[in-house]
């Protein structure tokens, strides 16, 4: 009896010991990729172009991960864009699905629209462009053939409000009828 106490004792301590040592979280990235034709075709936007700008936004983005926006200078898309296109994407080193983008560099980007904006991460697929094979590189262009792209507001060029045109074509026709009524009276 003295034996079996003992052990059940023993047992104890060793479920408290264990269960009061901390546990790290360890982050790993998991997804299956289709391959580029069904990864570009299912995505919301896809993009070659050159990034631009970079703006690390911190953590908050998806899931809470830290995110950061790049803009792009788009050469091929799935749609016409504005220039430079903003895309968000996880920052990280692969271990939370992340990406490290940098200014100057040629991606290959397939998003989603998330909360209203074009989204990227390691696992759909957004690449390195020169890190790509020729083969893939033809296949995906010929995915991607939109290669017009308007300009974005900042760049666009001088318009005119709706108020001030309604303005300009009152006066232009109260001149033109001035000129006709007048032109009446005098004869």
């Amino acid at each position: 009896m003295h034996r079996r106490a003992l052990r059940l004792f023993q047992a104890t301590v060793l479920v408290i010991g264990v269960s009061a040592l901390p546990f790290a979280t360890v982050m790993a990235c998991s997804c299956a990729f289709l391959g580029y034709p069904e990864a570009i075709a299912q995505a919301d936007i896809a993009l070659i172009g050159t990034v631009t700008a970079a703006e690390e936004r911190g953590p908050g983005g998806v899931d809470g991960l830290p995110e950061a926006a790049y803009a792009f200078d788009v050469e091929r898309s799935t749609h016409a864009l504005s220039e430079p296109f903003t895309v968000h994407a996880i920052v990280g080193d692969g271990a939370n699905c992340g990406l490290q983008l940098a200014v100057g560099q040629r991606w290959l980007v397939i998003a989603s629209a998330e909360g209203g904006r074009p989204h990227t991460n390691l696992c759909s697929g957004s690449s390195l462009y020169e890190s790509l094979d020729e083969e893939t590189r033809a296949n995906v262009e010929a995915q991607l053939a939109v290669t017009t792209f308007t300009t974005s507001e900042d760049e666009a060029p001088v318009s005119l409000p709706g108020p001030v045109l309604v303005a300009f074509g009152g006066v232009l026709l109260i001149g033109l009828v001035s000129l006709f009524a007048f032109r009446r009276i005098g004869r």
